[in-house]
This record gives C-alpha cells, sequence and structure tokens, in this order.
C-alpha cells in the first residue's frame, strides 16, 4: 500500500470497476448501439490490463508466488476451458447465451481471465482513494441508469422487469444498487461525525431505491446475506443480531406505506417477491437445476458439457456456479476450485473482522458470490472473479500504511 493517491493499478482498478458501468450507462442514455459499447468498453480494458500485467510482471520471484496461490484455479480453469472448447468446436453444443460460438470465449479470456490477471499482479492499490472515488462513480452510475429507467417506465408496465439500459440488465442495475447500499452502511457504522452519518443513510435508501426498480430479488438475497455477515462479523452474534433487526423491523412495520410510496414508479419488485413466497415462483430456476443435477450425475467424477445439453433449457448455463462446476468438471476439477474458493471466503471473513475499513472489498466479493449461485456463469460473473482477487490482492500484499 501506498500514500500516493494515483497510480497505474489505482487507475486500473477504478477503471474496471467503477468506471467501466458509469461509461456503460452515459453511452446506452445517449442512445449507442450496445455492441459499440461493448466493444469499447472490451478494448479499453484489455489495454489496462496488459499495461498493469506488463510493468508489474517484472518480479520473477512475484510471478511464481501468484502461480502457487492460484494453482487449484489454474488447474480448475484448465479443466473447464477445455471442456469450453471441447463442447463449442468438437460436440457443436446448442448455445443459447451468445449465437456465435467465440463469444464464450472471448468473455472467459477477455472480460474475466485476462482482467482478473491485472488485478493479481497489481501491488501498489490505494484502497482508501479507490473507494473515495468509486463510491462517486457509481453513484453516477446508478443516477444514469435510474434516469434512462424512468424515462422508459411507460414502455414497462406490462414487463416483470425493468431493462435498465441497453447494456446493463436489471440483474446487473440491482446488483450496483446493492453494492452502493452496503459500502454506505459500512461508511455509517464508521463514521462519528452525525452529518455524515445522514448523508450516508440517504445514499443506502438511493442504493435501495435502485435495487427495487431492478425488480430482481437476488439482489435482496445478496444484500441480506453481506448485511448479516457485517453485523455478525464485526459486532458478534447477540449485538449484530439486535443491528440487523433494528433495520429491518421498520421495514416491516411500515412496508405498506413504502410500498405505496413506490407505486407510481412501475415496478414489479414487490410482485415479484410475493409470486416467490406464496406460489414459489423460480423462473424456471428449479428446472434448470435439476437438469444440472442431471447431468453432473451422468459423469459424476470427471464432468461433461459446460452447457445443458438436453431438455427444456437446452444450451443455457445452470444459473449456479457450483452446479456448473460439478457439471462441466465433475467431483475432481470442481475439488481445485472449491479449495480456492473456500480460502478466498476465509480471507474475507478475516478482512471484515480485522479490517473493517477496508471490508467493502471482502462484502462485495461475498455479494458477488451470492450472485453467482442463482444467475450468471463463470465467464460472464466477472465482478466475482475482479473482487474475489482484490480480496485476495488485500490479504497478501503489505498493509503497514492501514
Amino acid at each position: 500500500m501506498i500514500e500516493d493517491k494515483w497510480n497505474i493499478d489505482t487507475l486500473y482498478l477504478l477503471f474496471i470497476l467503477f468506471v467501466s458501468p458509469l461509461l456503460i450507462s452515459i453511452f446506452s442514455v445517449l442512445g449507442l448501439p450496445s455492441q459499440i459499447i461493448s466493444y469499447a468498453n472490451t478494448f479499453l480494458t484489455l489495454f489496462f490490463a496488459v499495461i498493469v500485467i506488463y510493468i508489474r510482471s517484472t518480479d520473477q520471484s512475484r510471478v511464481v508466488g501468484i502461480f502457487k496461490e492460484n494453482f487449484t484455479l489454474i488447474v480448475f480453469f484448465f479443466v473447464y476451458i477445455f471442456h469450453m472448447i471441447y463442447d463449442l468446436y468438437v460436440i457443436n453444443v446448442k448455445t443459447d447465451t451468445f449465437s456465435d460460438k467465440s463469444s464464450y470465449l472471448l468473455y472467459t479470456f477477455f472480460i474475466t481471465l485476462v482482467p482478473s490477471i491485472g488485478i493479481i499482479f497489481s501491488e501498489k492499490i490505494n484502497f482508501k482513494q479507490l473507494l473515495k472515488t468509486g463510491f462517486l462513480l457509481l453513484f453516477m452510475t446508478l443516477c444514469f441508469a435510474l434516469w434512462f429507467n424512468l424515462r422508459e417506465s411507460n414502455n414497462l408496465a406490462n414487463e416483470l422487469r425493468s431493462r435498465s439500459d441497453n447494456v446493463m440488465g436489471p440483474l446487473t442495475l440491482g446488483h450496483y444498487g446493492v453494492s452502493f447500499a452496503i459500502i454506505s452502511m459500512l461508511l455509517i457504522i464508521q463514521k462519528s461525525n452525525l452529518k455524515s452519518k445522514i448523508l450516508y443513510v440517504f445514499c443506502l435508501l438511493f442504493g435501495l431505491f435502485a435495487m427495487y426498480m431492478a425488480a430482481s430479488r437476488s439482489p435482496l438475497v445478496a444484500l441480506f446475506v453481506c448485511l448479516s455477515l457485517i453485523f455478525f462479523i464485526q459486532k458478534g452474534i447477540g449485538k449484530g443480531g439486535v443491528v440487523l433487526a433494528m433495520i429491518i423491523l421498520p421495514f416491516l412495520f411500515f412496508g405498506n406505506s413504502i410500498i405505496s410510496s413506490l407505486t407510481s414508479f412501475n415496478s414489479s419488485f414487490v410482485q415479484r417477491i410475493l409470486l416467490s413466497l406464496d406460489k414459489g415462483d423460480s423462473s424456471g430456476r428449479d428446472i434448470i437445476y435439476k437438469q444440472g443435477m442431471d447431468q453432473f450425475f451422468e459423469n459424476p467424477l470427471f464432468g461433461g458439457s459446460f452447457l445443458i445439453n438436453q431438455g427444456t433449457y437446452e444450451g443455457y448455463y445452470p444459473h449456479n456456479m457450483i452446479l456448473e462446476a460439478l457439471m462441466t468438471t465433475g467431483l475432481i476439477g470442481s475439488f481445485f476450485f472449491f479449495k480456492w474458493l473456500v480460502r478466498v471466503l476465509k480471507s474475507s471473513f478475516f478482512i471484515i473482522k480485522i479490517y473493517p475499513n477496508y471490508s467493502w472489498i471482502a462484502v462485495l466479493f461475498i455479494q458477488y458470490c451470492v450472485f453467482g449461485l442463482s444467475s450468471k456463469s463463470f465467464y460472464t460473473n466477472y465482478l466475482f472473479w475482479y473482487y474475489a482477487f482484490l480480496t485476495m490482492n488485500f490479504f497478501y500484499n503489505p498493509k503497514e500504511d492501514i
């Protein structure tokens, strides 16, 4: 860690975590085609990643150390990518997420793996400056995304979920709102000044409003898990439970009034929650999970296709990264992923407990870990990988100035 506000490592992290989604929101509001936005964003991300990797890879001992720290994940990805290439170009498995087969490899390497390697090699990240500036950029991102959302609200009356913008889907918007709310809650806990606390309470409510407008359910689950971990780890089970209850109870007692005041915004958030509670609606997750498990049991040791290869959801990814690992690489390959994941989770709990001012790094990793249990895939849940490696970067690098 260093005292300089800006350096190549900090700028790189700021871009891929906060500037990139802001640009997507701005360009979408301006009406630019989504393909242009995606290609430009991918190019800039790769450009910064390659620069960081080139500059920081001159230390051979550090390269060897990084390889050893992530050996189990390297083994897993080697097996996973082998299955992907075999399925796409030998078996010609049916695909649904992308019509172009090369897009799967593009997402895997250029949007997920290479940028993640850039995070691993970053060694002089100013986390304080990253949070300070990133929080403002995230606020701006939500403002543009919600502006587009509300502008188009007349066309959304019959849709169960808002469009957000041309590239940032409802799930992504909802999780950005949750990230903003989580960081706001952490800042409320950390700040002693009353005015600052009041300011961040409004920020928390704004993040929750973005989650409400997105009308997706997984962000709500992630929010509950993350807040529970924050309070239980930092304050203990008893005190943490009391604080969590104090936050939840007002929403239970005044829920009807809050919902009534939000009905004019054409969000189906409450409707979708009630469908889940009353009718067990899972948007087809129960079926796709069953098909994924059936596929895993066909070859439990070594795995098979990385996509569902038969049934109602043929060509889909299984919407759960644990199931995806088992289905694709079997018990043997998944062992390496699970071993790496447990290590990152342990590091996250340690950071939340010992370094509360920097706990946002670990908590956001857990948020996108929860996200990966109900949506996304290994090659599209890139924020899971970014925050995972940012967590490990913080955990392993010296922290003398904290």
